[in-house]
């Protein structure tokens, strides 16, 4: 089954779901809390299911439904395409290109088997070019990983500038992130949240008219619309 068929089912299947309206109610006193004074677990599902409600309303708000044309579309699909055509995939981390790239910048500062302050370290250097990390072939799971860190350093203070090297950073590992792969929960998850955090940014940008800020807003609209559009994730 292919991506678009995929997404194609997926969309039936929501369709078919019916609406759930979620009903406040006013809890007892000893609904509210257990014995000990935790909160029940149905009450902390119910808490975040509602959070999560608001989250998805606010910034469907924000978004401002800019999309990328056919020609540029086609475009970074043509590039991803030729990129996974050229590197192929490798399975074996160690001898991955990304993960060897950025074992090498940290030097003898960062301990290999601090992953998280490795990728930290690799995503606020100058962004490397394509073949630095790729040629070894393509690793999913250190890309995987690369996107979680830049989605926290992205989402570390909501609405702050986003520096044009983090925006180059994040526009590489789009361009090296397998599709299939970013459906699953995780990837998903970094990638909306991501997308959120830059349509922030935007919407004040916007807000402010500030002109210094016009080439930071061109690269965050180009991202969050690759995301949406290309990976399907809002």
């Amino acid at each position: 089954m292919d991506v678009d068929t995929y997404l194609r089912q997926v969309k039936l299947e929501n369709e078919s779901i019916p609406d759930v309206v979620v009903a406040e109610t006013k809890e007892s006193d000893s609904d509210a809390a257990n014995n000990d004074g935790s909160i029940p677990e149905d009450s902390k599902a119910t808490k975040q299911f509602n959070r999560l409600i608001n989250i998805d309303a606010e910034y469907q708000k924000l978004d401002s439904g800019f999309e990328l044309n056919d020609d540029e579309l086609k475009y970074f699909q043509s590039v991803k395409k030729h990129i996974h055509y050229l590197y192929g995939i490798q399975n074996i981390r160690e001898v991955s290109s990304i993960w060897n790239y950025a074992l090498d910048l940290a030097g003898e500062s960062i301990p290999p088997s601090d992953k998280d302050a490795i990728w930290k370290n690799l995503l606020e250097s100058p962004p490397a070019p394509i073949p630095d990390l790729c040629r070894g072939g393509v690793n999913y799971g250190c890309t995987e990983e690369c996107l979680h860190a830049i989605a926290d350093l992205i989402c570390q203070f909501p609405g702050t500038e986003v520096p044009k090297d983090r925006s180059k950073w994040l526009f590489n590992i789009l361009l090296i992130l397998d599709e299939l792969h970013a459906m699953s929960e995780n990837v998903s998850y970094d990638l909306q949240r991501t997308r959120r955090a830059l349509l922030r940014r935007c919407s004040i940008i916007e807000s402010s008219d500030a002109s210094e800020f016009a080439e930071e807003l061109s690269h965050l609209r180009l991202l969050s619309t690759i995301i949406s559009t290309h990976f399907k994730q809002r």
